[in-house]
């Protein structure tokens, strides 16, 4: 007799034992560990800008600086 349940079992979670999705999953963590100290730096960039006495016309204007 067949026993479905352990069939749906290990096709359903055998992709996550799987080298691709290790692999994966390391270039996800590394690429969002990357993000977040530069997100955090953008934040601050327009309070420290301001702080130094710069315009808020000025400061409006560094969002271009992530244009392609």
């Amino acid at each position: 007799m067949l026993d479905t349940n352990r069939i749906a079992e290990r096709t359903c979670c055998s992709y996550k034992n799987s080298a691709l999705y290790k692999r994966l999953m390391a270039i996800a963590l590394m690429y969002g560990t990357q993000g977040i100290p530069a997100g955090l730096a953008f934040n601050a960039f327009s309070t420290i800008l301001r702080h130094g006495g710069v315009s808020l016309n000025e400061i409006g204007l560094t969002g271009l600086l992530f244009l392609p």
